[in-house]
């Protein structure tokens, strides 16, 4: 290892240099299970504090113009220290740990659900119908894995008519539906029912 991280490595927790602050570095999340190093100042981050950083085992460089690299969860502990951040006998908040599992948990399953919802299979269609868009889709898949409750908050044009209707239309067996708009959306509700 480089001198200057040996000397992180074995300083001693009071007097440790918080090497994040010196080279401007922050920790963000990256994926399920990753989190990335970042400079805060890229144009200011010198090659030699970059070559530092490589050197250690638990950092990955990613490619690209712009420096950083990229850690596992489970090194989180580790980097922090190197860096300063944290003492040695604090850990990642369980709060954090908690939303990061269920966040993945949510992706796998958004990931594995490949249902199709019965309004593109099944409803009759007229011409000039637009078909659902991949958001649209997306949006009904959500409201399905939570039983049919959705709130959508999409800007206006982009389809939350349809986006309603085809939810609905998911759970036709518990139908009447009873839709409440503004009086100025009565006629296009009509239209797309």
């Amino acid at each position: 290892k480089p001198e200057a991280v040996a000397a992180v490595d074995e300083a001693p927790q009071h007097s440790q240099p918080e090497l994040a602050g010196q080279l401007g570095l922050r920790i963000e999340i990256e994926s399920h299970g990753l989190l990335r190093l970042v400079p805060t100042k890229p144009a200011a981050f010198k090659d030699e504090a970059a070559a530092q950083l490589s050197c250690w085992p638990e950092l990955s460089r990613n490619a690209g113009a712009q420096p950083s690299w990229t850690f596992s969860m489970d090194a989180y502990n580790d980097v922090a220290r190197k860096l300063g951040t944290r003492r040695t006998d604090e850990e990642l908040p369980h709060w954090v740990v908690h939303a990061w599992n269920a966040s993945a948990a949510f992706c796998e399953e958004a990931a594995t659900d490949c249902h199709t919802c019965r309004y593109v299979k099944e409803a009759p269609h007229r011409d000039g119908d637009v078909a659902m868009l991949p958001y649209q889709a997306e949006a009904v898949q959500f409201g399905i894995r939570r039983g049919g409750r959705l709130l959508c908050g999409d800007e206006m044009g982009l389809g939350k008519t349809l986006t309603a209707l085809a939810l609905a239309f998911e759970y036709q067996e518990e139908w009447p539906v009873l839709v409440i708009c503004p009086p100025t959306l009565r006629f296009q509700w009509r239209s797309q029912i």
